[in-house]
């Protein structure tokens, strides 16, 4: 290893002699191995970091969002902080609210959210984009278009499914297991998201 006014080599003893170079009449230094082990620890460079925040841990395609975001943010660099609300809006809000706060200290660049509630999360969806922090929805929401408006310099979206074209294909197969009979019991969820909405329009 070269530094400044010399090399750096190993010694049989598994600590490291630093000789001087011929411009340099300083005596050859001795460093054990422990304490390039700790100049290295000290300019390691903690990664930039992702907020994603779940509804559940208990939802298989909650998991394999968990899944795929670890994969694909180790791949790119990044570490992946990962929270679940157990499907409590109010503390899912509360948890991306923190993640604002705290975003210096953990070098947080984005915040991922699969909302329990979509019309609840569009304050600290303001929040998070005018405190600098990217912010993207995994399921639909109807205030992202207007955030990105607002914030064009910044990435927000929304990833989603079609879910006009999911309601079509529910009513389609509903209507081939009825048969004659018009009634049907539909449980939709949460009127107020607009995942529900856009699927009954379908």
């Amino acid at each position: 290893f070269l530094c400044h006014d010399g090399w750096l080599g190993a010694k049989d003893d598994g600590s490291f002699c630093s000789r001087p170079s011929t411009a340099s009449a300083n005596l050859p230094m001795v460093l054990s191995s422990k304490q390039v082990g700790q100049a290295s620890h000290q300019k390691e460079v903690m990664p930039a970091s992702i907020g994603l925040f779940l509804r559940s841990t208990e939802n298989a395609y909650q998991r394999r969002l968990k899944e795929v975001g670890l994969r694909e943010a180790k791949r790119h660099g990044f570490e992946v902080l990962v929270q679940t609300s157990q499907f409590d809006f109010s503390q899912q809000v509360a948890q991306v609210r923190d993640a604002i706060r705290d975003a210096a200290d953990t070098k947080m660049v984005a915040i991922l959210v699969s909302g329990v509630l979509d019309t609840e999360l569009a304050p600290v969806a303001h929040e998070a984009v005018a405190a600098s922090l990217d912010f993207a929805l995994l399921n639909e929401g109807a205030f992202i278009d207007d955030i990105r408006r607002q914030y064009p310099g910044r990435a927000v979206f929304a990833a989603t499914c079609d879910q006009v074209g999911i309601g079509r294909v529910h009513a389609q197969q509903v209507r081939a297991l009825a048969g004659r009979q018009r009634r049907v019991l539909c449980v939709t969820g949460q009127v107020g998201n607009v995942e529900a909405q856009l699927r009954m329009q379908g």
